[in-house]
């Protein structure tokens, strides 16, 4: 169980410096599309199957409620999504998520929370579903508070 929670910290990027690219990152950008799809399902499947193995020793206890909160939620949801979305586009955002420089040191499941929301955002070009996430956010106020600080 720990090996698990280890491996799953260090491919998560978690304690490296702040301009270096994760290991996660840098053998994500050496795959092709249809291994990245594969990787991708093994990553949310591990998640999934990590969180499960977490329950079942150690019960729902703080470690195991920060986990769920900070890794294994948006997977539960991608998953979840993925019978509706095909895998491909998870990838694509993905990739798009890494293709900013500011992003590279980003934990994986960063570009995994980023995935998920344009996943949920109406239109088909990235236009539209940014002018989506656009018009969600004026509608709840979060803009105003953006603008305010």
């Amino acid at each position: 169980m720990k090996k698990f929670i280890i491996s799953l910290l260090i491919i998560s990027g978690i304690g490296l410096a702040q301009n270096d690219p994760s290991p996660l990152v840098l053998y994500w950008k050496t795959l092709d599309e249809g291994e990245k799809a594969i990787f991708l399902m093994a990553y949310l499947t591990q998640v999934h199957e990590t969180h499960d193995e977490m329950i079942a020793e150690t019960g729902h206890g703080q470690m195991t409620k920060w986990f769920f909160e900070n890794q294994a939620e948006t997977a539960y949801k991608i998953l979840d999504e993925l019978e509706q979305t095909d895998i491909s586009k998870f990838v694509h955002w993905i990739d798009e998520y890494y293709s900013e420089k500011i992003f590279a040191s980003r934990p994986f499941h960063e570009a995994l929370d980023y995935a998920f929301v344009f996943s949920q955002q109406k239109g088909t070009t990235m236009t539209e579903k940014i002018e989506s996430l656009l018009g969600e956010m004026e509608e709840s106020g979060g803009l105003k508070k953006i603008q305010d600080e």
